[in-house]
């Protein structure tokens, strides 16, 4: 019987020392992780600041008016386009609407690969 008493003792004494190990191993995790993320954030805050402002307003006008001129798409490029999809479709069909990316709006190129496996998993089926 004291020797129950005994082992029971000592394993109420280390399941204490164990859990009291456990807390204060996750405090110092947790803790880190804490530092970590703010670390993260004051590198994010001084590296992202934001640009300058131009000073000239009023030279960018024709700077547009140019672009406008620019984003059409040449009639080349439209037979291509039609003739590729006259190939794939194998159809009557008609093109309704064909725009142009800029770098801008197509994003990283995480996005244009998501675009590709989007667009590349739609494939019709031949007959």
């Amino acid at each position: 019987m004291l020797t129950n008493l005994t082992t029971l003792a000592l394993t109420s004494e280390q399941l204490t020392g164990g859990i009291v190990l456990m807390i204060v191993g996750m405090g110092v995790v947790f803790s880190a992780l804490i530092l970590l993320l703010w670390a993260i954030k004051l590198m994010h805050a001084m590296l992202n600041k934001p640009a300058p402002a131009p000073a000239v307003a009023a030279a960018s006008v024709p700077v547009a008016s140019a672009k406008a001129a620019s984003d059409e798409i040449e009639p080349e490029t439209l037979v291509v386009i039609a003739a590729a999809v006259a190939a794939i479709v194998r159809k009557p069909h008609r093109i309704r609407r064909v725009d142009s990316l800029t770098a801008q709006q197509a994003g990283s190129n995480w996005a244009r690969h998501g675009r590709r496996a989007i667009m590349t998993s739609h494939r019709p089926t031949r007959r």
